[in-house]
């Protein structure tokens, strides 16, 4: 289990109207004795990105606040150690598939006349990533896609070990 905040860079259509927002994910991970070096996870996250100045000079928006609900499925596999005398140091990959609720709240500017919008959205894509695990603690780079609303993140991961036997 682990649990970490980070922040999220938008790319492509996404950036173009929104900036850099932070957010938030817990991760639960399982495997077995026999599945290793393979383990299957759940992370459960939120993040937040306001508009970004260019989007407000070039458009009839005051404001744009995009919240992104996420629940991400996949596996990650780890690699045979770089470094395993003084301390663990191996590397990794991971991948999956995504959902996303989508709120977003669009706010015009007065003398635009238009009315103020929430719309809701879902979306499924994908993500994947690869980094450094020190066993307590990963730092990983991902890329994750859903359409029209791609990010890039970087996140430094503490993670707490659970041990369940049935």
């Amino acid at each position: 289990f682990f649990f970490f905040f980070k922040p999220r860079d938008p790319m492509g259509e996404f950036s173009r109207r929104s900036n850099i927002g932070p957010g938030i994910t817990a991760v639960v991970l399982f495997t077995d004795v026999n599945l290793l070096p393979v383990f299957f996870y759940g992370k459960f996250g939120y993040q937040n990105h306001s508009g970004n100045y260019k989007f407000y000079q070039n458009s009839d928006h005051s404001t744009l606040t995009s919240s992104l609900f996420s629940a991400d499925f996949g596996a990650k596999y780890f690699f045979n150690p770089i470094v395993d005398d003084m301390f663990l140091l191996m590397p990794f990959a991971e991948g999956g598939f995504s959902y996303s609720y989508l709120t977003e709240f669009y706010q015009f500017k007065i003398n635009s006349e238009k009315p103020d919008q929430l719309e809701n959205l879902s979306k499924v894509g994908f993500h994947i990533g690869g980094g450094l695990s020190f066993f307590l603690m990963d730092i990983i780079a991902s890329y994750n896609y859903l359409y029209e609303y791609q990010f890039f993140s970087l996140d430094l991961r503490i993670t707490i070990p659970v041990a369940a036997s049935l």
